[in-house]
């Protein structure tokens, strides 16, 4: 297998776990959660593949030596991947630092690292609220 054909693939496996999550996935459901713990059991025995790793294999495309790897790849290859990780999840602020990075330091491309570092932000200002929000309700409690 080939770099840009190990990119493919996970891009294709965070597509399809998206379209499952977004179809029945997230549904909590008292009358269907039994029936997507089974799918995420069959979904999970059709591909092994820990999320995590696919932002450090993009991390380390970026600083290979050897020419043999570095031809069976290009830059738009790890942007699709760093863009893969990012939508599949976009509650991860690693994936928004990585891509800014990328897009900036990488692509030379500042003004979409700046869109991307804006969304990260607001993506942890959300999250913020979250937590503090849930702090909130735990010091009630006492």
């Amino acid at each position: 297998m080939t770099i840009k054909e190990a990119i493919n693939n996970i891009i294709e496996r965070n597509e399809e776990m998206s379209r499952f999550l977004e179809d029945e996935g997230n549904d909590y459901s008292l009358d269907v959660v039994d029936i997507a713990a089974s799918k995420y059991v069959e979904l999970l025995q059709k591909w092994n593949f820990n999320l995590g790793l696919g932002s450090y294999f993009a991390n380390i495309l970026l600083v290979l030596n050897d020419e043999k790897l570095i031809t069976q790849f290009d830059l738009q290859d790890v942007r699709k991947l760093y863009e893969s990780l990012l939508d599949f999840q976009e509650c991860n602020l690693d994936n928004y630092v990585d891509l800014a990075h990328f897009e900036h330091a990488i692509m030379d491309n500042s003004e979409h690292a700046k869109q991307i570092t804006l969304n990260g932000i607001m993506m942890a200002k959300r999250k913020i609220e979250e937590l503090e929000s849930l702090l909130k309700h735990i010091e009630r409690e006492k």
